[in-house]
């Protein structure tokens, strides 16, 4: 049989035991301040300590004053353990937005409440109505007759700690097996001590001794090997609302009969409706509620792929799904209905598709550059026949009426050249190598490319050049391509504006800069834009319509000479671009050495010895060509060799024996090009006498 002094050896070696364990994990939970939960569960096991502390003050001293004093001391822990332990529950499984700062004070009402009222208990005697002390062997320990407000604050106290176990315990069913083992660790470090609590009140043990503080070294092992061995506070559960409230996808929730059962926040700013304001309601009797949305619902195979919602000027794109939900038994429950915010995914698809089709539009206008390359080919060679022809019969002895007849066919003939030659210049056929360049003749054929359609739509085009500007070293074509867009740009923008306008173009000298400005009277540019006009893809017009590149390659091309291009506008007043461009001296670039090559010397003008008549080769597949250099070129003394087949011409020249070559650059079989380089494998010193002639324009190839 135990005695009493065994009793009280025991009881007070298991409090010891319980403060030194609850203080050691009080100390490592101090390591884990930004664990949610943490605060609270340490909180709690600060109470606890204070819990201990107390009782072992108790039975440490027999004096009722210092006694009285420890059970005090005992009821500050008693009374905020039930608190911090539910306050935890909350936090730990995802509950956070429940506590706030008024409910938070309104649940420590009581525990403070409880303990104002021990520590003036001789006044009132709520809390006890009579404090006695009794012996146990070596021990001396109070009894107590409860007050009325004991019957307060312990149901409050229990109401607690058994409102955060159900929290726990609710997620014991679904939870995976490592949260499952967290909740049970947690059970189990509550339920020992709250056991124990119970029978102390029930009067179990007879003695009186209160054994709820030794169990709280079984806790304080058992919330340690969670934290070791289950990651309690580093890996912890999340309350499926809290996902829910906290996903970017709107989410509706409805039961069978159609009534809205639960909406998240993004549901709620879509809706522009509460919670409280939809739920239990029917979908349809909504005010307000998109029809869309609405419709895909009731039928989601023949709705809409997208639904777009305005709200003022913000335009979002959702893609909507839909969801059976079934209970455990398989029997439906409801609909999930969920709308994902797919605005910038479709954004981006839209910015493919315009990319998209800016590759296949350039693939296409390369295709038909190469087409019209070709054609203007094929219409070069007659017309150079046409225009030598009537240009001979001019300066020949013809009858004036018929000289008169033959000037019309030759102006005629000279037109379509120069249009032919805008063609392939636009196209891009053209040499690419920079030259001396004259900025007002090469605006002046940009407007000659945009002539009719300009005219058709009523825009006149203001012309101020300066007939001093000096020419700079640039390329015809690039050049081109600037001044094209921004003709363009101007045209598009005062036929969405206006009936008619105007394009004023002004060039001058400032300084050592070409100063080039393109001003029209359109709508202009909104401020807004004015800093974003030469980013790539940035384009105000309609999808289709514009692909946001054509500034953006203008100032890459400008910036290439060293000169800038910006805007200025005033909204509704028009808007005018402006060209800085640097005014670069051709004496700076290499040119070709114009000194006559050593095996020319002993040479005249025509590359013959001066007692030698000059033999000259003509190789082209062109026979109206090959007859017209021919009868030029023999006129004028020169003994002529032809030859229509290319390989022919290449023996011939192989032999040395000749002046000068004029060989086309495009022929059937052997080109030109290749021509040439037989010919500089086989006899290199002959390269020098030849010349090549094309109906074409020179591309790059040809050019090196």
């Amino acid at each position: 049989m135990i005695t009493h002094d065994g009793i009280a050896v025991a009881y007070f070696s298991c409090l010891v035991l319980s403060l030194i364990i609850s203080t050691a994990v009080l100390i490592f939970l101090g390591r884990r301040t930004s664990s949610p939960g943490a605060v609270s569960i340490r909180w709690m096991m600060g109470c606890v300590i204070i819990w201990l502390f107390g009782a072992l003050l108790e039975i440490a001293s027999d004096r009722y004053t210092i006694q009285l004093a420890a059970l005090n001391i005992q009821y500050v822990g008693k009374s905020f353990a039930p608190y911090a332990w539910f306050v935890f529950a909350l936090k730990y499984y995802g509950y956070d937005e429940k506590l706030t700062r008024k409910v938070l004070f309104f649940l420590g009402v009581i525990p403070l409440i409880t303990i104002i009222a021990g520590y003036t208990n001789d006044v009132h005697h709520l809390m006890w109505t009579s404090v006695s002390q009794q012996n146990i062997g070596l021990l001396t320990v109070l009894t107590k007759e409860y007050g009325i407000w004991s019957w307060v604050s312990t149901p409050y106290n229990y109401l607690l700690i058994i409102a955060g176990t159900f929290i726990i315990g609710l997620r014991l069913a679904g939870d995976p097996r490592l949260y499952r083992g967290q909740g049970a660790s947690l059970l189990a470090a509550i339920t020992i001590p709250l056991a124990l609590n119970v029978m102390y009140y029930l009067g179990i043990p007879r003695e009186g001794i209160d054994l709820t503080p030794c169990a709280f070294s079984i806790s304080g092992l058992t919330i340690a090997l969670a934290f070791f061995r289950l990651h309690l506070l580093d890996i912890r559960p999340v309350a499926y609302n809290t996902i829910i409230e906290n996903m970017n996808s709107a989410v509706i929730v409805l039961d069978t009969t159609g009534r809205v059962t639960w909406l998240n926040k993004a549901a709620e700013s879509i809706l522009r409706l509460s919670l409280n304001q939809a739920i239990g309601k029917q979908i349809d009797s909504l005010p307000g509620f998109n029809q869309d949305i609405l419709r895909f619902i009731r039928n989601p195979e023949d709705a809409a792929s997208d639904i777009i919602i305005e709200q003022g000027e913000a335009r979002q794109i959702y893609g909507p799904r839909i969801t059976q939900l079934y209970d455990r038994s398989h029997h439906p429950v409801g609909q999930l209905v969920l709308l994902d915010d797919i605005t910038g995914r479709r954004t981006i698809e839209i910015r493919n598709r315009e990319l998209e089709e800016q590759v296949n539009q350039t693939s296409r206008l390369a295709a038909a550059g190469e087409v019209a390359a070709d054609i203007a080919h094929e219409i070069n060679n007659p017309l150079t026949s046409i225009i030598s022809f009537s240009d001979w019969l001019i300066n020949h002895d013809t009858p004036e009426h018929i000289k008169k007849d033959v000037e019309i066919i030759y102006s005629a003939a000279k037109q379509a050249a120069e249009v032919t030659s805008r063609l392939l210049n636009f196209t891009g056929h053209f040499d690419s190598s920079q030259e001396s360049v004259n900025i007002n003749q090469i605006i002046e054929a940009t407007i000659q490319l945009r002539y009719h359609a300009l005219t058709n739509t009523n825009i006149t085009v203001i012309r101020q050049f300066d007939d001093r500007l000096p020419e700079t070293v640039a390329s015809f074509g690039q050049l081109q391509e600037v001044f094209l867009n921004l003709i363009l740009n101007a045209e598009s923008a005062i036929k969405d504006y206006r009936r008619k306008g105007t394009i004023t173009i002004t060039t001058e000298r400032r300084g050592n800069l070409i100063h080039i400005a393109f001003k029209d009277d359109g709508p202009g540019i909104p401020e807004a834009n004015i800093d974003k006009i030469f980013q790539h893809f940035f384009t105000t017009k309609a999808p289709g319509k514009g692909t946001g590149l054509g500034l953006n390659i203008c100032r890459r091309i400008i910036q290439q000479y060293g000169g800038t291009i910006y805007a200025e506008s005033e909204y509704g007043q028009g808007a005018a671009f402006i060209i800085d461009l640097p005014i670069r001296n051709i004496g700076n670039r290499e040119l070709p050495d114009e000194r006559i090559p050593e095996e020319s010397a002993g040479y005249n003008e025509a590359g013959a010895a001066a007692n030698e008549k000059v033999r000259v080769i003509i190789v082209d597949d062109e026979p109206l060509i090959l007859y017209i250099l021919e009868q030029l070129l023999t006129e004028e003394g020169y003994e002529v060799v032809k030859f229509v087949d290319a390989v022919e011409g290449l023996e011939a020249m192989k032999t040395g024996n000749f002046t000068l070559a004029l060989v086309d650059v495009r022929m059937p079989g052997m080109s030109g090009i290749t021509l040439y380089n037989r010919l500089k494998e086989a006899l290199p010193e002959a390269t020098g006498r030849l010349v090549f002639i094309t109906g074409d324009s020179i591309s790059l190839d040809t050019s090196e």
